[in-house]
Parts: C-alpha cells; structure tokens; sequence
C-alpha cells in the first residue's frame, strides 16, 4: 500500500484562451486590408499558443516554491528534507531544467532519461553545474541498452529513499520507451519481441499496455511502489486525450492490480503461442 500519491496533469489555461481568440479571428469577414492584419495576428497567436505549451512555461506557471511549501496548480505539499527527481518522456527534458530552477539547493539528485540525440538538436539546453543527470536512449523510440542504463539507474535512486524524501517524477509521451526495466529473469531483447509481435498482430495500446505492466519492474505503479515510504508527486505532461494516467508512459506512478490472465489473454488472442505465467 502506498503512503501518499498525489498526481498532477499539467494544463495551460492560455491555451484555451489563445484558441478562443483565433476561433474569433477566423469568424469574421475579411477585406483584402485586414487579412494581411489578420496574417499577423494568426502567427502572433499561434506562437503564443505554442509557448503556452512549452514544457518549461508549464513547470515555471504551475509549479512554485515558497514558505516551505511546493505549490503545483492548486494543490499545496511541505515540502521534504530531501528532494529528488526522476523523469523520462520526449518532453520532460525543458520540466526538468526549469523544476532545478525552482527548487535549488532544495534538489538532492535527479535522473533524467531523454531521447537519444537531443542534445544536439536543442543545444541550449546543455546547462553546466547541474545537479541532473541526463541519459540519452531509447534511439528511434525504441527501447535500447542505453535506456535500459536509464531506467536501472532510476529504479537505485527510488530504493534509497527514505521515508522524510519527496520524488518528483517527471513524466511526458514517449516515457515507456525511455523506461525499459523487465522482471527477472526476461531480458529487454525478449520484451521487445513480445511487445513488437504483438503490434505487429494488431494489438491496441490499452492491449500492449497490458502486457507491458506484466513484464515490467518499473511500470504500472512499480516506480511508486519502489520508492515507498516516500512521498510521490508526478508532474505529468499528457499526450493523451482524456488524461487516462494509466496509460502515459504506462502508467509508472499509478496503481495496478496485476493480473497475469489478463496479459496471458492479450497474448493468446494475438498468437498461437502462450504467454506463461513466471513465479
């Protein structure tokens, strides 16, 4: 059983306004004059609805520390002896910058695991005397060796917390690739068959979730589960409609009743072959 749980989907509310205000733009006749005006005013609002969007923005409006309080949207936690940081996802690259910025000598340790080659696209973000330690894997979006470093590294740190830690888990689309841990003694080359047979077959991504959580050390709540008796917020950045948590990056931080038979079912509707139930 959990300790404490708390999970935050991260939202912009500039957003909706900045689609309401082009919705308004794009609902009026336009002249031959105003439409170059209107030219404008699309690219200035698309630009600020993007910015609105950018993973940091999100991090630098919601998230504040102040009174030995860490405030994120409207929920309010004390905040810990110890702060610590994992994250993985395509995203969680600019949330963690900015989450070091907020919180500073208050962050302990952080484990960041990034796609493969983004440094070199967004040399920016390359930052000296940071207390994050980036890995880059998972090249293609396919979990590899180098994610696999990512995720075992992930999984010591949430072990060695103690009871008075905060772990903050940082989390966007692409998380699962970037989280590759199999249960012993299944190795990740295994998993990946399994996983790409089953797409292949044209199992869903609830189906493939499924059978992802089974194989998995860190995912469907492992990752909480692990770092219990600490506190756990995840700050999540959601690609997905509806926010179903269970679902990004496969559900790391939430809850999971697992059930083999329902993962065994997943693989025997896709193949011949049957999915055994390891002890």
């Amino acid at each position: 059983m959990l300790k404490i749980l708390n999970y935050c989907v991260l939202h912009s509310d500039k957003t909706t306004d900045v689609s309401l205000r082009l919705i308004n733009v794009l609902s009026k006749p336009m002249s031959s004059c105003t439409a170059i005006d209107s030219g404008a005013n699309l690219r200035k609002l698309f630009a600020g609805a993007v910015k609105a969007v950018q993973p940091a923005s999100l991090i630098n409006n919601q998230v504040k520390l102040a009174d030995g309080h860490l405030t994120v949207s409207d929920q309010s936690f004390p905040l810990a002896k110890s702060c610590h940081v994992a994250g993985f996802g395509k995203a969680v690259l600019g949330m963690a910058l900015e989450l070091e910025r907020t919180l500073g000598n208050r962050l302990k340790r952080a484990i960041v695991v990034v796609p493969k080659g983004i440094f070199q696209n967004y040399p920016q973000f390359k930052q000296e005397n940071s207390k994050i330690a980036f890995i880059e894997g998972a090249a293609n979006n396919m979990p590899d060796r180098d994610a696999l470093v990512g995720a075992q590294s992930i999984k010591k740190l949430a072990e060695e917390l103690q009871e008075d830690d905060l772990l903050l888990v940082l989390i966007s689309g692409g998380g699962s690739a970037l989280l590759p841990l199999p249960k012993p003694p299944i190795t990740l080359e295994e998993k990946q068959n399994v996983i790409q047979g089953l797409s292949r077959g044209g199992a869903n991504i609830t189906e493939l979730n499924t059978v992802r959580k089974h194989l998995s050390l860190l995912k469907g709540g492992g990752l909480a589960k692990l770092a219990y008796p600490s506190r756990v917020i995840s700050l999540i950045l959601s690609d997905v409609v509806g926010d179903p948590l269970e679902v990004i990056a496969s559900g790391p931080t939430v809850d999971f009743q697992e059930d083999p038979d329902e993962a065994i079912q997943v693989g025997q509707s896709f193949t011949s072959k049957s999915f055994y139930k390891c002890k």
